[in-house]
């Protein structure tokens, strides 16, 4: 999963939504930093009680979001988990995913609040 710098993909769209509204483009980083905070934390909760309607759940819910930021990396990584589990059930290690979407989100939480020095 490419980590890189997946905030610059954030930030254009920040711009591009609030049309060079400062304080809407407060409130949109806002948003986005909840999200993905939200996100980590759900996707963990539902490995740990291996809850695939959870997961499933997750997954719809986010998809705009991957989508309108390019963050294909961290929609593949939740799809495959869900396929796999489908196809193998929770007895398949899933540490390797859970700390990638982890590490993915953490990422973009420390860029945005580099970024946007307001959030915590």
């Amino acid at each position: 999963m490419n980590i890189e710098n997946p905030l610059h993909n954030i930030q254009e769209k920040l711009l591009e939504l609030s049309y060079g509204d400062f304080i809407r483009e407060k409130k949109l980083a806002e948003q986005y930093f909840k999200s993905f905070q939200d996100l980590k934390d759900l996707y963990a909760v539902s490995l740990i009680n291996q809850d695939i309607r959870l997961l499933s759940f997750i997954y719809q819910k986010y998809i705009p979001v991957f989508k309108m930021l390019n963050l294909l990396d961290l929609e593949a990584e939740i799809q495959s988990t869900i396929h796999t589990i489908k196809k193998q059930g929770f007895e398949v290690t899933l540490e390797a995913s859970a700390f990638k979407v982890k590490t993915y989100c953490d990422t973009l939480i420390h860029q945005l609040q580099l970024h946007y020095i307001w959030l915590n």
